[in-house]
């Protein structure tokens, strides 16, 4: 996700991509699970939550969540959406809340662990066999369990941190996908309240950034201004030429994500298309396809028709 595909930049391991599918056609396919998602009823509030190092600081996120009991409202929902799961995965924003949130479920009688990076290898061995054995309902982490951790009977995932990495997001969907005819998961319930879902999207629709060699050269984001619909840097408050003034950003719903988790769950938008414009989409190497970029008032929606490849492509 960070450095771009094995097929591209200076010196590449690959010269091209022999072969792909998607998340959502193994799933068809019997070989993953379906994800689903469930409204609920607290949120975590990220204003005032700053960044470092590309994602949230997890100080000011460990704040967030200790305001207005949102912790204990939103383990009180995860118990209530959990009554009829096997085995819940839980997501925290520091050790101290792993270990808080352990401790909430503890007391409401529900087969609690914690793991965290300080947890010692002997009981973390423990208590994953526990897991994967069924002995334990719930584990609540911090830092780990987010790749390379293989339970197939994980059918509940709460996110009680929110991420801004793409990759990160993936890896955490990615522990519920597994299937496991043998404990009759039909399906992985996922309850995000850190709206991670409305930042990143389904989890099929994700791809990797198309990143080259050398500096960057793209152009700086920008927004259009709604009152005189000058273009401007997308980090602006105020309007430089009409001195319109955008508002701050609206809080988070205080409801876990009932968002798309996959791409087929997206109803689909009619919209009215002004204008349709075609060219030729060359890309050296490879066979041209045909640009096609509908106009339908300000929006502009681009697709790429691809008549002289062959295989999925063309499909």
């Amino acid at each position: 996700m960070k450095q771009g595909l094995l097929t591209e930049g200076k010196n590449p391991l690959f010269d091209e991509i022999v072969y792909e599918t998607d998340i959502q056609r193994l799933i068809d396919d019997g070989f993953l699970s379906p994800l689903r998602s469930k409204a609920g009823k607290e949120k975590i509030d990220l204003a005032g939550v700053r960044t470092r190092q590309g994602d949230y600081l997890a100080s000011d996120m460990e704040e967030a969540v200790n305001k207005n009991d949102v912790t204990e409202k939103a383990v009180a929902e995860i118990i209530q959406y959990g009554q009829e799961r096997k085995a819940w995965l839980i997501f925290c924003v520091s050790v101290a809340h792993a270990e808080q949130v352990k401790e909430l479920l503890t007391a409401e009688g529900i087969g609690a662990e914690c793991i965290t990076g300080e947890t010692p290898k002997d009981a973390r061995a423990r208590i994953l066999a526990d897991y994967k054995a069924g002995k334990i309902k719930a584990l609540t982490s911090q830092g780990v369990l987010t790749t390379g951790f293989d339970a197939p009977l994980t059918d509940m995932i709460a996110l009680l941190r929110a991420t801004k990495s793409p990759g990160l997001y993936v890896q955490i969907l990615g522990r519920g996908l597994r299937i496991s005819p043998d404990t009759g998961k039909t399906d992985c319930l996922i309850l995000d309240y850190g709206g991670n879902v409305e930042r990143h999207g389904p989890i099929d629709r994700i791809t990797v950034d198309h990143i080259k060699a050398g500096k960057g050269t793209g152009e700086p984001p920008v927004k259009e201004c709604p009152e005189c619909f000058e273009l401007i840097l997308a980090g602006l408050r105020i309007c430089p030429a009409c001195h319109y003034e955008f508002p701050e950003r609206e809080k988070h719903e205080a409801e876990a994500s009932s968002a798309a988790l996959l791409a087929n769950q997206i109803e689909p938008e009619w919209l009215e298309v002004d204008e349709v414009f075609y060219s030729i989409h060359e890309k050296f190497g490879k066979p041209p396809s045909l640009q096609v970029t509908y106009r339908c008032g300000f929006e502009t929606i681009r697709e790429w028709v691809c008549f002289q490849h062959g295989g999925y492509a063309r499909q």
